[in-house]
């Protein structure tokens, strides 16, 4: 009951307005020097905002005769006068920025997030590291489980339940350990969209989010290089655009890091002798290409390679390791009215290992996945526009166990999915979406699953206010390798006993620009869930497909976001706090009793400020403050000792009853950061990041384990012990630009 009383309110506060009846109707597309329309361009007038579709078209209406401002971060603004009504071609220049100048910028719409980069390097370089998926956690309804999961959950999703795309084709999940580095970098992927729920139909086999991210080319002629050394990773990163008219343009990034000499400041357990020495790499290339002014080409690559030694002592040596390759390529044809045929093909695949070598234990396992995709965008007439395609998916899944004597277990798939949108502009101020995904499952089972898709957005003034359904299925679900996710948990498809998992979610939402520079958004949430997955207690004892017991269960997801932004002369800040309710429901886990599992954080809340000085210095401050993870601790200890032999040594055997029975603390910390910019002769640049991670040194808890007290030989107990593993840290990086262009820096 109280999450609808939340509803009304939130509704009451933000559709309060009165429509304006204009009298002059100004449509047009908006498109960059090659005619590539642009999407999420701002039409402004003093009383109005419009924004551009997927194909640049949009329509406004004035009172009077006036002034219409078109605008986008990656474009110069144009200001044009209009005094009756009319169509519009509007072209707008390209406004080239290195990435140390961007900083990423959120702007909803329909409850999607448009991430650009913009001076990113300032209020997200911990450690000297620029990324993308950093940022995403410090958005309303998205979060990360500790310091050292690299995934992240949405809207109280597990972090398995997230699709990561290129150019909505979807990749390889490139995990790192930590969430101080990941693979995505935004050097090359610098842009992304974000979509938590009203998902086009495109999106299907994940149930909670999809990150859709892109380039943007750079196409002012010639080479730049930007040098990066940090405190954990260094990294060289290159441009080169060539061409008649730049029209060509390759981007490649790579970076190796040492975090283990990091590591070896802090003592993760007590019985550890030897720090890990964590070692990783990636490697990420764009070519963007216009070919003619009808075809263009665009293709993506991107590699990551993880070692992870234990020597725990003598006689305990393990050895992970993990490694991702992913490739896009993407075929653009140019069709009359501002239509487009694209033709795409992707491929991903990723590898785990894990060794034992004092028993001769080895475990791989291997994901293959190879896709085609068409599909049609086609405006018609002014008012209607449609997307259809059709996508093909093969899938290999495969577990190699043993060294000398291997038992190979394999499955795979295939997926063929029709998926359509047709988006309608009754009036300037009301969009209305619907769309539909259709999915032919064939593997261990075969299923043929509709996902429906309905949203409307109405804007008007300052005040934008939207409504959206999705329902989204999933196929397969990862098997932790140990009780913790990791990053070599096993994909696993579904049985022949299994339907795939769906979630219904609804949404609705509200944007209000109070002022220029100053807006307020808030939405509410539920989702229903369906057959979701989990594993039997007995599926990790012997890993082949055929030993794997995947059960299903139901559960739901309530919760509110709102968020406050603040960007003004030289001070920029957020504030945004996360209210949700995750619960799931297995007959097999808690006696069929709902719970609550570790992605349920009740209160997420975010204060981050950005000062800029002037051209050369900035300072920004970064709060968080989550509630703490649901994590599984022993109910009782039983013993195990030889009655025989007096002498022999007492096991001490912890029993486990109902999963997820203690909630962490909460979990709260201060980052600092400080940044320097100076431009040098020649067109180079030299820009130093420095701060401190967890300032107050809060001792968050990322992990428990637990310790033996023994009293006498008749009272023993465990106790649990909670690990800090990220302390105050401070961190430095220096950044040398070569070729970088004068004056563009903010």
């Amino acid at each position: 009951m109280r999450f609808f009383q939340y509803l009304g309110v939130w509704v009451f506060i933000f559709s309060f307005s009165q429509e304006l009846i204009g009298q002059i109707l100004v449509q047009g597309t908006v498109s960059d020097e090659n005619n590539v329309a642009i999407a999420g361009a701002h039409i402004s007038t003093e009383s109005r905002i419009m924004v551009t579709d997927d194909q640049g078209y949009f329509q406004i209406e004035l009172a009077t005769a006036g002034v219409i401002e078109v605008s986008h971060v990656n474009f110069e603004t144009q200001y044009i006068m209009v005094s009756q009504s009319q169509i519009l071609t509007i072209q707008l220049l390209a406004q080239t920025k290195s990435l140390d100048e961007l900083q990423i910028e959120a702007a909803t719409i329909h409850d999607v997030l448009k991430v650009d980069p913009v001076q990113i390097s300032n209020l997200n370089s911990l450690f000297g590291e620029n990324d993308i998926l950093k940022y995403l956690v410090t958005l309303p309804g998205v979060s990360s489980i500790n310091s050292f999961d690299a995934g992240i959950s949405v809207r109280g999703g597990s972090t398995t339940e997230n699709a990561f795309l290129i150019d909505g084709i979807r990749i390889a999940e490139p995990k790192h350990m930590t969430m101080l580095v990941t693979a995505f970098d935004p050097y090359v992927l610098s842009q992304s969209d974000v979509y938590k729920s009203g998902y086009p139909s495109i999106y299907n086999g994940k149930l909670s989010g999809y990150v859709d991210m892109i380039g943007q080319p750079n196409y002012e002629k010639g080479v730049s290089v930007e040098t990066t050394l940090g405190i954990i990773s260094s990294s060289a990163k290159t441009s080169l655009a060539w061409g008649e008219k730049s029209n060509h343009n390759l981007k490649l990034s790579g970076r190796y890091s040492y975090l283990g000499l990091v590591a070896k400041m802090y003592e993760r357990t007590k019985k550890l002798d030897e720090i890990p020495n964590y070692q990783l790499g990636d490697l990420t290339l764009s070519y963007h290409g216009v070919l003619s002014d009808k075809w263009s080409v665009n293709a993506y690559g991107l590699a990551s390679s993880d070692d992870l030694p234990l020597h725990l002592d003598a006689d305990r040596m393990y050895q992970m390791n993990w490694n991702n390759q992913s490739g896009v390529v993407s075929i653009d044809r140019a069709l009359n009215q501002k239509g487009r045929l694209t033709f795409q093909i992707g491929g991903n695949r990723s590898a785990t290992r894990y060794q034992n070598k004092q028993v001769s234990q080895r475990i791989d396992s291997e994901y293959n996945n190879q896709l085609a995709l068409i599909r049609l965008d086609q405006p018609i007439l002014n008012q209607l526009t449609v997307s259809l395609g059709y996508k093909s998916e093969w899938t290999q899944y495969r577990i190699i166990n043993g060294e000398a004597i291997a038992r190979s277990s394999q499955m795979d798939n295939h997926m063929h999915s029709v998926f359509g949108d047709a988006t309608l502009y009754p009036n300037p101020n009301l969009t209305i979406m619907g769309g539909a995904n259709l999915t032919y499952y064939l593997g261990e089972v075969s299923l043929l699953d509709l996902s429906p898709r309905f949203k409307i957005q109405y804007l008007l003034n300052r005040l934008e206010l939207w409504v959206d359904y999705a329902r989204t299925r999933q196929y397969e679900e990862m098997l932790p390798f140990f009780t913790v996710r990791s990053p070599i948990d096993i994909p696993v498809p579904l049985g022949s006993d299994n339907q795939s998992a769906w979630s219904d979610q609804v949404s609705i939402g509200a944007s209000h620009q109070l002022i220029s520079g100053m807006s307020l958004t808030a939405s509410v949430f539920f989702k229903n869930l369906k057959h979701i997955k989990d594993f039997s207690a007995g599926s990790r004892a012997n890993l082949e497909f055929e030993s794997i017991t995947m059960i299903e269960g139901k559960g739901y997801v309530q919760g509110i976001e709102a968020e406050w932004t603040y960007n003004i002369a030289k001070i920029e800040g957020r504030i945004n706090y996360t209210y949700l309710n995750s619960k799931r429901q297995f007959d097999q886990i808690n006696g069929g009793v709902y719970f609550s599992p570790p992605f349920d954080i009740t209160s997420n809340i975010l204060i981050s400020l950005l000062y800029r000085l002037n051209q050369h210095w900035s300072f920004s401050a970064f709060w968080t403050y989550s509630s703490g993870i649901y994590v599984t601790v022993p109910e009782g200890v039983t013993v195990a000792k030889d009655i025989t032999d007096p002498s022999s040594i007492a096991n001490y055997i912890p029993i486990y009853g109902d999963r997820y029975n203690y909630r962490l603390p909460p979990r709260h910390r201060l980052d600092l950061g400080i940044n320097y910019y100076k431009e040098l002769k020649r067109k180079n640049a030299l820009k130093i990041s420095g701060g401190t991670f967890n300032t107050y040194n809060r001792k968050n808890a990322d992990f428990v384990y637990f310790e033996v007290e023994r009293k006498d030989d008749f009272f023993v107990s465990f106790v649990p012990k909670s690990k800090m593993v990220l302390p105050l840290i401070p961190y430095l990086s220096v950044t040398y630009y070569l070729n970088h262009k004068a004056g563009s820096h903010e």
